[in-house]
């Protein structure tokens, strides 16, 4: 909240609720399976952070990286069922372009898979006095996964979907003429919220 002075200058100012939004970067050492679940609630010193996304990149030649986030809610917020919980398995260490939550298969002579980044979130929605949260929630859970393909002979690329994904934005070829042309795609799974 601020409060102007008659030059239009700010005089006066005002923080309530100063909030606290973590994330962490993870780096991969070895095969990874585990559950993500949006909406989680963790202790983190004196403050509650619920878990809002979770940032994977993969890429061929490059080494894929774990981000998570989140966000302060209130004192007394415990997990509840109102999460969305997907499964993450198949993610290793090794510096590929790498398929995860079942979200494609990739056809096509002589394409291949050189970037794949997958968002798994939620929307955190809080009830806030004076910017203090008082209650808090998930909506919106949704994995989005953004990949390119390299074309190398005359064929195509092609994507089939996995179980519960759509194609949100279709393969597209980003520079035709080059000798290797590149494709990118946005595909989309719209998540349930566990019972």
């Amino acid at each position: 909240m601020t409060a102007l002075k008659e030059d239009g200058s700010v005089g006066a100012n005002t923080v309530f609720g100063d909030q606290f939004s973590p994330s962490n970067t993870y780096k991969i050492a070895g095969s990874v399976t585990a559950d993500i679940t949006l909406g989680d609630v963790n202790t983190v010193g004196d403050r509650k952070i619920m878990l809002g996304s979770v940032q994977i990149n993969t890429s061929a030649g490059g080494e894929p990286t774990l981000q998570a986030s989140g966000e302060e809610v209130e004192t007394n917020a415990a997990t509840n069922t109102c999460t969305y919980t997907v499964s993450l398995a198949g993610l290793n260490q090794k510096r590929h372009a790498q398929i995860l939550f079942d979200a494609f298969t990739l056809g096509g002579s002589g394409c291949f898979l050189t970037d794949a980044s997958y968002t798994v979130q939620a929307n955190i929605g809080k009830a806030t006095v004076n910017g203090e949260p008082v209650a808090s929630d998930v909506t919106e859970g949704m994995i989005e996964a953004q990949i390119t393909v390299t074309q190398t002979l005359s064929a195509e690329p092609t994507l089939t979907v996995g179980n519960g994904w759509q194609v949100t934005s279709p393969l597209a070829c980003t520079n035709p003429d080059a000798n290797y042309p590149t494709w990118s795609a946005t595909l989309t799974n719209y998540l349930q919220k566990d019972s």
